[in-house]
């Protein structure tokens, strides 16, 4: 009887005393590519990050495109392109031709075809 009180014992000791430890947290990290027939970007994240897509493109077959790409994520980066113009967060960032391959790293830096655009 002894034996079983001491194990009993030790068996309610172990489980208590990790109680108070707290998970370690895993970071967490995420990569998109977007690719509008145009453009292809890719947005790199770290941590929960909710992110939104809206686009837009027309041409009238005589030259005249209509052009309209929105992403945004978190509550730090947006990104639009409006008629090949690129602004980060209201910023003008240059012009885009057809073709460009646009990348936001997890810490904002913006590239275009690997050149850092500032």
């Amino acid at each position: 009887m002894a034996r079983h009180s001491i194990a009993l014992f030790l068996l309610v000791l172990a489980v208590l005393s990790g109680c108070d430890s707290k998970p370690t947290p895993v970071p967490v990290s995420g990569k998109s590519i977007f690719n509008t027939g145009r453009y292809t970007m890719e947005v790199e994240t770290e941590g929960a990050v909710g992110s939104s897509v809206n686009f837009h493109f027309t041409d009238d077959g005589k030259g005249n495109i209509d052009e309209l790409v929105e992403l945004s994520w978190g509550d730090s980066i947006k990104l639009r392109i409006v008629n090949g113009k690129l602004t980060v967060n209201g910023v003008d960032r240059g012009t885009l031709s057809k073709g460009d391959r646009i990348k936001v790293d997890s810490k904002g830096t913006i590239l275009v075809n690997g050149a850092e655009r500032k």
